[in-house]
């Protein structure tokens, strides 16, 4: 019963999307297009608050414009063996 069931060529196509796939995918979609459509207004937006002196618009511009700044890791460990030779 290989490839989804009793007869030849049952269950479904190699490759095929689910319904749900296919929704999400239209969905994204639009997104996709009303970002496009509202990115010049909306980036606008935010640098107008940015000058305005609003921190929380400075930090995302910066973030946007020149990518987030890397966090650091600082890791401590203290490591005991002993050996019974």
């Amino acid at each position: 019963m290989a490839h989804g069931g009793k007869r030849p060529g049952a269950g479904k196509k190699k490759g095929s999307k689910a319904s749900h796939t296919l929704e999400a995918e239209a969905v994204k979609q639009l997104y996709v297009e009303k970002a496009k459509q509202y990115a010049e207004p909306i980036a606008t937006a935010l640098i107008e608050k940015a000058i305005t002196g609003d921190i929380g618009a400075i930090k995302e511009f910066n973030d946007r414009a020149f990518g987030k700044a890397p966090q650091s890791i600082v890791m401590e460990a203290e490591i005991s063996l002993k050996l019974d030779v």
